[in-house]
């Protein structure tokens, strides 16, 4: 008989559940929820109490198209569990059990990968960056990392060179974005220019310092736009393109194409949007220390300007 019982329990405990199917299910503009889970032997009823379920964490009404619905499902198709991937940085995840169905809000499990590149600039940075096998958003990061005292059209040089170390964010073995820079060397005619990411303890910011712990962030940016071609500089005394006299030109006038966003150059406020002769349509911002600073020729204002 004690033998009888120890058979039983070794045939227990190598009991195995048999694996679970998953379907990845992108969810198509005016599908909802009952389309999704019909086919996994639920009924109108049992759907909608899932949805009343999971509601206190997350409401299922929010589901978007265009996101990812990951379904695992026993080999007869019953619904075991799902997930549905609220933002880049957080899931939700649903389990049946007892009859009722838990949730929880998970943090998606990213690998997060260390990288070191260098390079030499020979016609532009997205260029040089790319030349090292990475993408344009990386070149990007790094222009504005130093956009406080390097303008990347006017200022850059042949031979100017960088270094960068940065994190890579992978998901499921597949690389999926960028993620910080953590520190970087640009040397722009001559001149080093360092940058090092810091933490703050206590509030968990993060910004970015020089090596005699300076921050990078100045009073003005070189440029209120990233990656575009200087037409006409600051000048006291120009030949109007037009009109074909010679007249002061108070600004500089950048090409780029239409509805390129265009950044401030400074913290301020706003104390004109609107039309203006032939400035079209302009902002003007006003700067502490009684500086200001004008924007002109735009095609349309974020939303809040006024």
């Amino acid at each position: 008989m004690l033998e009888e019982e120890k058979d039983a329990a070794q045939q227990e405990v190598s009991f195995v559940l048999p694996p679970l199917e998953e379907k990845k299910e992108v969810i198509r503009r005016g599908m909802t929820l009952t389309d999704i889970l019909k086919p996994y032997n639920l009924s109108t009823t049992e759907i909608h109490a899932l949805i009343k379920d999971v509601k206190p964490i997350y409401d299922l009404a929010k589901i978007r198209a265009g996101q990812e619905l990951r379904i695992f499902s026993s080999p007869q198709g019953d619904l075991f569990s799902l997930e549905y991937d609220i933002d880049e940085e957080n899931y939700l995840h649903i389990k049946k059990k007892e009859g009722t169905y838990g949730a929880e809000i998970k943090k998606t499990p990213y690998d997060i990968r260390v990288k070191a590149i260098w390079g030499i600039i020979e016609e532009n940075l997205i260029f040089a960056v790319r030349d090292k096998n990475e993408g344009v958003i990386l070149a990007l990061n790094l222009a504005e990392l130093f956009a406080w005292d390097i303008d990347f059209y006017a200022d850059l040089r042949r031979g100017d060179s960088f270094k960068i170390i940065f994190e890579k964010k992978y998901l499921n073995g597949e690389f999926v974005g960028y993620e910080n820079i953590l520190a970087a060397e640009f040397v722009n005619q001559g001149k080093k220019f360092l940058a090092f990411r810091y933490t703050y303890p206590d509030t968990k910011d993060s910004d970015y310092f020089d090596l005699e712990g300076e921050s990078l962030r100045k009073e003005f940016l070189k440029s209120p736009i990233r990656y575009s071609r200087i037409t006409s500089r600051f000048s006291r005394r120009r030949l109007h393109p037009i009109r074909k006299v010679y007249r002061p030109h108070y600004g500089v006038d950048y090409a780029a194409s239409v509805g390129t966003s265009v950044q401030v150059t400074a913290d301020g406020t706003v104390t004109f949007a609107g039309r203006r002769g032939a400035s079209g349509r302009m902002i003007s911002i006003r700067h502490k220390n009684r500086y200001e600073t004008m924007y002109l020729h735009l095609r349309g204002y974020a939303a809040g300007i006024r």
